[in-house]
This record gives structure tokens, sequence and C-alpha cells, in this order.
């Protein structure tokens, strides 16, 4: 394994672990809810009977609470506890490209060795695909990850994941398939993060859900800078698997520079 490669498994292994621990994959069951298992709920954000949430589990945004589930959210279809299919508008690649499908969870191993180095890109880092592509047309193509975004795991065990901000791929020409890593917010606190290629997922669909618009509309035309990005992991899981986006959470998004 080259330094550069070794360079980026061990940032990788660091940011997922330091993610992990503030909540991603955790037990959901009562017990954990007990002792602590962080989340992203307001004030008293762990129940007695294994229910996590805000205070008053029926959400400003109108996420409305289930007793008995974490975070008691089952309306966000495919989001927090609910294993249905998210639902929204269909999206395509654009003409020109071809991409995997499915598409593999992001691993040390993305990038192959006769490809030139490429960094990751993204904003989250709980869910990470490995995005390939192929262009065999003479220029480069544009390809931008569009906000409300979700990649739908292929296992309910795992985190789906959502662009919460336009990602810009270039696409080279290439006679092969060119990969690039890419990092994605989490939908789901209490399933696990990706952890390698054997995790797959499926691109689509743009979100219609009506909080994580809100989510968008507040975050538009809004700087995200990479040391915020933990802080907006846990307003995601406000609406998910909680409430929905608390006072604070408006507040500090309203407080973002403009770009």
């Amino acid at each position: 394994m080259t330094p550069a490669r070794l360079l980026r498994a061990l940032a990788v292994l660091t940011f997922v672990l330091a993610l992990s621990a503030c909540g991603g994959g955790a037990d959901p069951s009562p017990t954990s809810a007990g002792t602590g298992t962080p989340s992203s709920g307001g004030t008293g954000s762990t129940g007695g009977t294994g229910n996590t949430g805000s205070t008053g589990s029926t959400g400003g945004t109108g996420s409305t609470g289930s007793s008995g589930n974490p975070g008691g959210n089952l309306v966000h279809a495919g989001m927090g506890p609910s294993n249905a299919t998210p639902t929204g508008a269909a999206w395509a690649w654009p003409q020109g490209v071809q991409a995997d499908d499915p598409v593999k969870g992001d691993d040390v191993l993305c990038v192959p060795p006769q490809q030139q180095a490429t960094p990751p890109v993204g904003h989250g880092g709980l869910v990470r695909v490995c995005l390939g592509f192929r262009n065999t047309g003479l220029l480069p193509i544009t390809v931008s990850l569009p906000p409300g975004l979700i990649f739908v795991s292929d296992k309910l065990e795992t985190q789906n994941g959502v662009v919460l901000s336009t990602t810009t791929i270039v696409v080279p020409p290439s006679t092969t398939t060119w990969y690039v890593p890419v990092s994605l917010y989490c939908l789901n606190l209490y399933r696990r993060n990706t952890l390698d290629a054997q995790d797959t997922y499926r691109v689509g669909p743009l979100t219609d859900d009506p909080s994580v618009l809100e989510l968008l509309a507040l975050l538009q035309d809004k700087q995200v800078p990479p040391g915020f990005d933990f802080q907006l992991q846990q307003m995601l899981w406000d609406i998910t698997d909680n409430g929905g986006l608390t006072p604070e959470d408006r507040a500090t998004l309203a407080a973002l520079p403009q770009r």
C-alpha cells in the first residue's frame, strides 16, 4: 500500500470512529437509551421507555412521533426507524456518463492503483460510496449531485445516505471506469455506517420529505464549512429520529455565512 493510500485509510478510519462514537450504528434498545446513547435530540433526549427525541415528540416541522420507537418518527419513508423505500422524484445521470449500478460502499481500495490519486468529495462521512463512472467521449463531463439526492442501501441494517449540498464531480474521458469516493449524510441514526465495498446502494430518488426540504431551504446559499459536518448531521437526525428541527437548529443555520 502506498504512503498516500495508507494516510487516506487512516483518515477515513479516524473520521468514521469519531462520528460513530456520536451516534452512528447505536443500539436502539431501551437499555442503550437508558445509558445515554448520544442522539440528536434537544432537551430530554433519553426516554424512559426507549423513546428518543426532543421534548414533545410532535416536531414543529410537522414530524409526528410514534410511541415505542427510537426517535418515534415513522412518517419519514426510509429515514430514522422506517424500513420503507424513500420517496421522491426520479433522478438520472447526465447524458454521456454511465455509472456503476449498484454503487459500492467506499473503502481504501475504491481508487485503483493505476488511477491518478482522486480525493474524496462531499460532506458527511457516516455513509460513504465509491462512484464508478465511464465517460467515453472526448471531453470531461461535470456531474452535480443535487441536495436531497438519496443513496438507498440494499441492506436494511446499513444507513441510507443523502446529499445536503451540491457535490460536483468532473469525470474525465477514459476507456476504463474512473472512481471517486463520495461522503454523504446519514438518514438512519440506529443503523450502522458504511463498512466497505460489500455495502451496496441504489441512486435516487430526490427526496420529497417536507422536513428535509425545509432543512435544504435553510441551507440554500449558505457556506457549509467542513467542521460543521457533525453538527449538521445531528440536525438531520433531529428530523429523522426525533421530533424535527429545533429552534436552536434554525438559529444556527440562519447564522451560517452566505456563499
